[in-house]
């Protein structure tokens, strides 16, 4: 839940930055184009977060006393009960297990589209800049 709070939080500073740059006089539209691209790439990011941290289904593992109800009144051996109680915890411990890995599947994927994100933004903004110097000296 931190990480899609940062990354709510960076996404509400971009939307204020790409807003800003289109009011203020002087500004070039690239920082507005810039902005906006980390915003969707941060939106993107933030759902795929979100779908990480939302609740996953997990089984308790344990029993009720009830579950013997059937196995006392057969006079099932121990031995026998204790196995079948034993392959009823396997099972709950592997559907967990894959709750989990998908989890973190997610948030690392979050992870990675936030990285992709700033790379891009970043990236773009380089080149605007590089371009821009090479147009002013070209021309100056």
């Amino acid at each position: 839940m931190q990480f899609l709070s940062f990354i709510g939080a960076i996404t509400v500073f971009l939307i204020g930055v790409a807003l800003a740059a289109l009011e203020v006089t002087g500004w070039p539209l690239e920082i507005t184009v810039i902005a906006s691209v980390g915003v969707i790439g941060f939106i993107i990011s933030g759902a795929i977060a979100y779908s990480a941290a939302k609740p996953i289904p997990f089984e308790f593992v344990g029993g009720y006393p009830s579950a013997w109800f059937d196995d006392i009144a057969e006079d099932k051996p121990m031995a026998d009960a204790l196995l079948e109680q034993l392959h009823h915890y396997e099972k709950m411990l592997q559907k967990n297990r894959a709750s989990m890995d998908a989890s973190a599947r997610a948030l690392k994927n979050a992870a990675t589209a936030a990285g992709l994100t700033v790379g891009c933004c970043g990236a773009s903004a380089v080149m605007i800049s590089v371009f821009r110097t090479v147009a002013s000296l070209a021309t100056g």
